[in-house]
């Protein structure tokens, strides 16, 4: 009877063992995917983001300049595109609160042709992802 006892024991130490590291695995598993991988981080616009927007740039219209300065408010930031549609090729991105101005949009207003200010720069963006800065 004490061999059945002890084998009993080790089979529920073993099973409550395993138990633990599961939710142990479970929490930490939570924590990094839905805690720390939910951010996105700051994305950064390397050399070569701007060479490429170079290259696919056309001269500059100065009747386009200056329409007006806006401020990106998506979270994500927004990518840079060479032609107003979704499958443009990407050239580059802004991150967040970033300031750009908006020099053309398209008839509908779902694309906006920006200069990015420190780059001086155009490229188009998604449109409703920018906020209009009031000039003091």
């Amino acid at each position: 009877m004490k061999v059945i006892t002890d084998i009993f024991k080790v089979t529920i130490g073993v099973v409550v063992g395993i138990l633990i590291v599961a939710a142990g695995a479970v929490g930490a598993g939570y924590y990094f995917i839905y805690q720390r991988l939910s951010e996105s981080p700051e994305k950064p616009i390397y050399p070569e983001d701007k060479n490429r927007i170079s290259e696919q740039k056309s001269e500059k219209d100065d009747s386009l300049l200056g329409k007006y300065k806006a401020r990106v408010t998506w979270p994500q930031g927004l990518r840079l595109r060479v032609e107003p549609t979704i499958d443009s090729k990407a050239v580059g991105v802004i991150p967040y609160n970033e300031e750009v101005i908006v020099v053309e949009e398209t008839e509908d207003g779902d694309w906006q042709r920006i200069i990015v200010v420190r780059l001086d720069e155009k490229a188009w963006v998604k449109g409703g992802n920018l906020e209009r800065i009031e000039e003091e």
